[in-house]
């Protein structure tokens, strides 16, 4: 579980960033994310197959300071996010995997209420292709090539103090990592 309070968040005009001129958007955040996850793992010789399920849910509360009557504005929305691992161990010290799962774009309290609960959690779907490698105990070698697809972005506007969407996004990558565990 996580929740989170934020009173007060705003954008304002200032003078020398201390004092308030006046306040463009002034609100209270209560945000909170319930969730759970559950996975099994099947083992066929070297190969192990891994789906796992997550359970979301949130309930975005968001008071804006600055309108004219108290209005809490209120949504919640459970998202289920499935996923899928290969793993292939031909030996102790190297580790193939495929690692797939959907997922979800989080957005900010003050869009999802304004949006009235429409698209307020876009999908993201990514993929992992890599190894792990131990040439020593106390040695990793990780690698991945990695992709992520989101349905929707969202870009922040500074001087208007909005977020506005900016459409669907493609992203590929490449990680390569070290771990040596020393003695303590």
């Amino acid at each position: 579980m996580r929740h989170d309070i934020i009173d007060d968040v705003e954008l304002s005009h200032t003078l020398n960033r201390k004092t308030t001129l006046d306040h463009l958007k002034l609100g209270d955040i209560n945000q909170s994310n319930l969730f759970a996850y559950v996975n099994v793992d099947f083992e066929l010789g070297n190969f192990t197959i891994a789906p796992a399920l997550r359970l979301d849910y949130f309930k975005f509360m968001y008071e804006d300071q600055l309108a004219e009557t108290y209005t809490l504005q209120a949504e919640q929305k459970a998202v289920v996010s499935p996923k899928l691992n290969f793993l292939y161990n031909p030996n102790q010290n190297l580790q193939w995997f495929l690692k797939t799962g959907i997922g979800f774009h989080s957005n900010d309290t003050r869009i999802v209420v304004k949006q009235e609960g429409e698209k307020i959690s876009p999908r993201a779907y990514g993929a992992d292709f890599g190894s792990i490698y131990k040439p020593i105990p106390k040695l990793a070698v990780n690698s991945a090539l990695w992709n992520l697809f989101s349905e929707q972005e969202f870009v922040y506007v500074g001087d208007a103090g909005i977020v506005e969407p900016s459409g669907k996004s493609q992203r590929f990558g490449a990680d390569l990592g070290l771990l040596y565990q020393a003695d303590l």
